[in-house]
């Protein structure tokens, strides 16, 4: 989902309208009666009209699609080079620039991908490391090694299982297929949301 905040900083690079040629707009909510399960509509007003909630639109895509859009558009840049099939496995911090330490997919006598990640004994310096490398993060770890930083673990209270549901408004005349559907069940512990997509089908 890109928001306000999101739209604006693909805009500072001018790389909303791609991303935006992929991405289905939500006009609002359907949400569910936990008794009844009657269906209930809640539109936005559009942004500029009096009363408007938002002053942009909500707009969803998935996330290989977002991926392939920002990868197409750094593209344009020389200065940004993308390499695939290598991990972060640790930051050193001793000399003038942080340098990073890669790992690889492990593979077979014929080269086939393994499980698990190898060390490809290359370590590269740069100016700037960004630590976005998600919730087991090595840069985070690594610098915890350093004392810059400490990692707090927080006891997991709300366990969280998923699973995927294709949803097809268009086989039912008149469904909504432009809106967020969420319903909950706060007896079984349960919610479900489904987001639109550009071929007019949703994903919950």
């Amino acid at each position: 989902g890109l928001n306000g905040r999101g739209q604006t900083a693909l805009r500072s690079f001018d790389a909303f309208e791609r991303v935006a040629t992929h991405a289905a707009c939500v006009n609002g909510r359907l949400s569910f009666d936990a008794e009844t399960l009657a269906p209930v509509e809640t539109r936005l007003k559009p942004p500029g009209e009096p009363g408007a909630e938002k002053t942009y639109v909500t707009r969803v895509l998935q996330r290989d699609r977002l991926q392939s859009c920002l990868l197409r558009e750094a593209a344009k840049y020389p200065q940004i080079g993308v390499e695939f099939g290598v991990a972060c496995e640790g930051v050193y911090l001793e000399g003038d620039q942080p340098a990073v330490r890669f790992c690889a997919p492990a593979a077979d006598e014929e080269g086939c991908e393994l499980d698990g990640l190898i060390e490809d004994d290359r370590v590269q310096s740069y100016d700037l490391v960004v630590g976005a490398d998600g919730v087991r993060s090595a840069v985070r770890e690594s610098l915890s090694l350093y004392g810059n930083t400490r990692t707090v673990r927080f006891e997991d209270k709300n366990e969280r299982r998923y699973k995927t549901l294709p949803l097809h408004p268009s086989a039912v005349a008149g469904t909504a297929s432009d809106l967020n559907w969420g319903c909950r069940n706060a007896s079984i512990d349960l919610g479900m949301d489904a987001l639109p997509t550009m071929e007019g089908e949703m994903v919950a």
